[in-house]
């Protein structure tokens, strides 16, 4: 195992500069992120880069990679942000945001649109199918049994715990 004079040099012998910049971790892998070891414990990357290229972080703040590259342990194309930050920057954060961005339509087929939706907790709530589930919702007690009334009105007697119930047949579900 080859010596090394300081925690710089044994960090720079995993990396591998690359055309564009990026300083590529070339050590061990875990989800995209390296770690490597420091005063005796294992760092992830980029927190190790920037604790050996620029010293201590602040408290609350975190290395974000610029470059979306995260084997990437150039501090240059990192900036410390907080967690919060991060994440919003995220990926998966764009990749989400954009898909529940391209939904038309709510899972019951039902088109959403600003008469027919309302933005609930960052998310589209379809007015359409409030009925439906305000009705799923509904419950009567009958002689100290609770039932769930149907959105056709009939009632649904609670299945005993740990039990699952009879496969409903076309009547049960109101088809016949």
């Amino acid at each position: 195992m080859p010596k090394f004079n300081s925690t710089l040099e044994r960090f720079m012998s995993h990396v591998r500069v690359l055309p564009n910049g990026c300083w590529e971790w070339v050590g061990y892998l875990t989800n995209g992120y390296g770690s490597f070891r420091i005063d005796g414990k294992n760092v992830r990357m980029p927190r190790a880069a920037w604790l050996i290229q620029r010293g201590q972080i602040p408290e609350g703040l975190e290395p974000d990679h610029l470059c979306r590259y995260r084997p990437c342990v150039n501090t240059d194309h990192m900036e410390l942000v907080t967690h919060a930050e991060n994440v919003r920057r995220g990926i998966s954060g764009m990749v989400n945001g954009a898909r529940e961005r391209a939904k038309t339509h709510c899972p019951r087929g039902h088109e959403y649109t600003p008469e027919n939706t309302r933005i609930l907790g960052g998310g589209r709530k379809c007015l359409e199918c409030r009925p439906i589930l305000e009705a799923r919702r509904t419950r009567k007690k009958i002689k100290g049994v609770l039932y769930t009334v149907l959105p056709d009105g009939t009632l649904r007697a609670p299945t005993p715990r740990g039990k699952r119930p009879e496969r409903p047949d076309a009547q049960y579900l109101g088809l016949a």
